[in-house]
């Protein structure tokens, strides 16, 4: 496990002898007829000690276009060292943003790269999901530094409404969510966390029964509901994932008029699921159930035992027509895991 990834892959630095130069003798100049075995020959150079001194070498390097570089962002380089990346001896690293340029400083000519954190964009920071039409969703993650909005089809997800230049190639534009998820890491956007990165980022690791049991019920209920994140989803612990649910009969993007009376607590265990009495209003976490209702093995069952919403949004959980949207949908909350590394 590390907790950085290389963006914008690795730029080898290294030194090369002259190739013979043309000598002059008289009113004659000596061109070099070069053979094939006059090619370029590295040259073994260690600024540390070299000619038994110290010598910083500057190096300038551009970035590609789609790497992006949040204003905010600690800029890192890295040099490949004892099968390892590290920081040490990279001095005066600084990032033009308007011409994209990375200059450091460094004793050795190696490879280097440019580091980002895999924490930078998690934990996130809040989320929403809602079907704004038949079988279509949209998705908004608020990260650390950005805030993304995803369309979700059947077989497909698109990021939407970016302007930078460093996602122009993928907005818009319609692949597995897998694969737009890797496009976006290699941007420098890291929305796949791993299990280590709970530990790394200070947060709660939430089961991973758990999580699969929320996505299955989030991802089927889209289709009715409106899904937002919980401030009390961390304070639940390691066992729980806590969801806020609205009825969405109408594929509202928002609500014109949105009231807390109007949104349910969800709890998500292993093996079943609860509504609770939470509100994000409170200061002190009410786990009290909802109107004496109790746990049930499915969201479906939850909410048609207890009447919590009107039937016609609860009906559509068990809609099948939209199968292969469900399972993307199921597939990109896996990925990016909005369910159990978001804090608010």
């Amino acid at each position: 496990y590390m907790k950085d990834f290389v963006v914008g892959g690795v730029f080898d630095v290294a030194c090369y002898k002259f190739l013979p130069q043309p000598r002059h003798a008289k009113s004659w100049k000596m061109k070099y007829d070069y053979e094939a075995v006059d090619a370029l020959q590295e040259e073994k150079f260690n600024a540390l000690d070299y000619q038994g001194a110290n010598y910083e070498v500057k190096i300038v390097a551009g970035l590609p276009k789609h790497v992006f570089v949040h204003p905010g962002d600690k800029i890192r380089v890295a040099i490949w060292e004892n099968d390892t990346w590290t920081s040490e001896n990279i001095l005066d690293v600084n990032y033009d943003h308007d011409k994209r340029a990375l200059s450091f400083k460094t004793y050795r000519l190696a490879p280097h790269c440019f580091l980002q954190e895999r924490c930078v964009d998690y934990p996130y920071m809040r989320y929403r999901l809602r079907s704004h039409k038949e079988g279509k969703a949209l998705i908004d993650i608020d990260t650390k530094r950005l805030k993304l909005r995803f369309k979700v089809g059947p077989g497909w997800v698109s990021l939407i409404d970016r302007v930078e230049p460093e996602f122009a190639h993928l907005v818009k534009k319609k692949l597995p969510a897998n694969n737009l998820l890797v496009e976006l890491l290699k941007c420098g956007v890291n929305l796949l966390p791993q299990n280590d990165d709970a530990l790394t980022a200070n947060i709660v690791f939430k089961s991973t029964e758990a999580e699969e049991n929320a996505i299955l019920n989030v991802a089927t209920a889209i289709q009715g509901f409106y899904v937002r994140s919980s401030k009390w989803n961390m304070a639940m612990g390691s066992e729980k994932i806590a969801v806020l649910l609205h009825e969405n009969v109408e594929y509202d993007v928002e609500f014109a008029e949105d009231q807390e009376k109007d949104w349910r607590t969800i709890v998500f265990y292993h093996n079943k699921v609860a509504c609770i009495s939470a509100r994000e209003s409170a200061e002190v976490l009410e786990e009290r159930s909802y109107r004496d209702s109790v746990t049930h093995a499915n969201l479906d069952i939850l909410l048609t035992r207890h009447e919590i919403f009107r039937p016609e949004a609860v009906d559509r959980l068990r809609d099948t027509r939209y199968i292969f949207f469900i399972e993307t949908l199921k597939k990109f909350l896996k990925l990016t895991r909005i369910l159990s590394f978001t804090t608010s």
